[in-house]
């Protein structure tokens, strides 16, 4: 359990970079009742699957083995979030 949580944690800092937008048609709430479709990217690192999808507000929802966890992008876009996290791996 601890490796799986030190790889989530690595996932989540490493993931500081940039990467053209996708959309895979996946949709949330913008908090106000809305439904808009969120720019997802599926990334593996180290054998570790990861979706990383974008909340428009400076965060991404991160999903690894069904638990999601908000990201704070620290002032990075969307892009430059996932092109850090191809440098150690790979994302589609």
């Amino acid at each position: 359990m601890k490796k799986f949580m030190f790889a989530a944690l690595a996932i989540g800092v490493l993931g500081f970079t940039s990467c053209k937008k996708d959309d895979d048609g996946d949709e949330g709430d913008n908090g106000n009742g809305e439904v808009v479709e969120l720019v997802c990217k599926t990334c593996e690192v180290q054998s570790i699957s990861s979706k990383y999808c974008e909340n428009e507000d400076g965060t991404v929802t991160q999903t690894v083995g069904g638990q999601s966890a908000s990201v704070d992008l620290g002032g990075l876009s969307f892009g430059e979030f996932i092109s850090l996290i191809e440098i150690t791996g790979s994302c589609k």
